[in-house]
């Protein structure tokens, strides 16, 4: 027991976030306790049709009884839920430090993004549920009165969504070149010369790229069809730059330096723009109206049907509120990416000029390894890449005189690391984005049933 008890705010923090954690998981509550503390809920707390909150509310009141089984209740959560972040606050103020440590930050950093992903599909399953319901009850005078009036709003809402994947598409096509092709001709430029092997590899990315400029064209057709405002000029700019590729037994160093700078420049400004037109899309998905929907045709409903909608506006908030999270931080992370690009050809300029290290270390540090630290201050394992990568930088830095080699090969391993965080944000963003596309059907049922 905690120093001066288990107080009335612990209770105030612990019920809502294991009801939370179980909502859709009654039988993984009762696998967790049974064990821990010798409590199943249908046997010893309530009956077999309660939901889940009305089971953790049985649940405290009987570890109130028995004060000596919430230490035990509440360690035998936070280790069957390493990623779950609002439990393992709760666990950090109320559990002794041995306790603690059962999940060390190591394994909480590891599973709190795929905690995170199931969170999100449940919360989207019970949001299509919700659809289901207002579309088995579309025959009440009530809820179609409701449907009427929102079915401009459902129309709405599919066709964002249907647009959101499309960009994120595009987006993730426009970074495989960026990451795959780019970074590789950057890379090989490191090296001092161009023997047999870099040009063979140079063959090899030059031969993958028009595969992926097919895909930037056909995604970007598909988005043309949604919004015909949408300009792609920009991919004949990017096929222009790849063209110059050929013929490829005339590629010497500074014909492939030349390419990659334009290549560069021809993929930075559309990858922003892509980035902030697919934030700016999502936010205009009427998630706030459907949740209205959702909650004003619960308040006509009884029974089984309010509880299906009244659970699916709860989780279409939780979808908003996940959503915008992940953009903004995957929108922090693009800015980060788009500097370390464009720092990329700036500090080879200490080693020919070594009176600029101090401008070049003050961009490095206020630009780069700054908001690198700020981003990965909550994960201890990439901090400390990040740490390490960085102090390797600032030591080729400081030799006397720095060489591109040395500053090459430092700063490829610290981007690496940038990079390989940022891939995973990257990804589980594209996972929520191509997630939420599981609502469009029911969207697409209701509006059917509108026209």
């Amino acid at each position: 027991m905690p120093e001066g008890g288990w107080t009335a705010q612990f209770w105030e923090e612990f019920e809502p976030i294991i009801a939370d954690a179980y909502k859709d998981s009654r039988s993984e509550l009762d696998r967790v306790i049974e064990p821990a503390i010798n409590i199943h809920s249908e046997r010893d707390l309530i009956g077999a049709k309660a939901s889940t909150r009305e089971v953790v509310a049985a649940l405290r009141e009987a570890l109130q009884a028995r004060d000596q089984l919430i230490g035990k209740a509440l360690s035998a959560f936070y280790v069957a839920l390493p990623g779950n972040a609002a439990l393992r606050g709760l666990a950090k103020r109320w559990l002794p430090e041995e306790d603690q440590g059962k999940v060390p930050d190591a394994v909480f950093e590891r599973e709190r993004a795929a905690y995170e992903r199931r969170r999100f599909s449940r919360d989207q399953e019970t949001a299509v549920r919700g659809l289901d319901a207002l579309r088995e009850n579309a025959t009440d005078a009530v809820i179609a009165g409701i449907l009427r009036n929102s079915a401009a709003m459902l129309e709405e809402a599919m066709q964002t969504l249907q647009r959101v994947k499309a960009y994120k598409q595009l987006h993730d096509h426009l970074h495989s070149l960026q990451t795959d092709t780019l970074s590789g001709f950057a890379t090989i430029l490191l090296r001092q010369e161009l023997d047999a092997l870099s040009k063979m590899e140079i063959t090899l990315l030059a031969g993958a790229a028009p595969k992926m400029l097919d895909q930037l064209t056909e995604t970007a057709t598909s988005l043309k069809g949604m919004n015909a405002d949408f300009n792609d000029a920009w991919i004949a700019n990017i096929a222009q730059v790849l063209g110059q590729l050929e013929p490829m037994d005339r590629i010497d160093r500074e014909r492939l330096r030349q390419i990659t700078s334009k290549l560069r420049s021809a993929l930075s400004i559309p990858m922003t723009n892509l980035n902030q037109i697919l934030i700016a899309t999502a936010g205009r998905i009427p998630f706030k109206s459907l949740a209205e929907l959702l909650g004003a045709a619960a308040g006509t409903s009884v029974g089984e049907t309010a509880e299906r909608l009244l659970a699916a506006q709860k989780a279409i908030r939780q979808i908003d509120a996940g959503l915008g999270k992940a953009i903004g931080v995957h929108d922090q992370w693009q800015t980060l990416d788009d500097a370390l690009w464009a720092f990329e050809p700036f500090y080879a300029m200490v080693a020919f000029d070594p009176t600029q290290r101090e401008s070049v270390a003050e961009h490095w540090h206020g630009r780069i390894v700054g908001p690198a630290e700020r981003l990965t201050a909550d994960d201890a394992m990439s901090a400390d890449k990040i740490r390490r990568t960085a102090a390797a930088f600032d030591t080729a830095m400081s030799y006397d005189p720095p060489t591109i080699a040395a500053l090459g090969i430092a700063y490829v391993f610290f981007a690496n690391a940038v990079r390989e965080r940022f891939f995973w944000i990257d990804r589980d963003l594209l996972n929520q984005c191509t997630s939420l596309m599981g609502l469009e059907p029911g969207l697409r049922a209701l509006t059917r049933e509108q026209g």
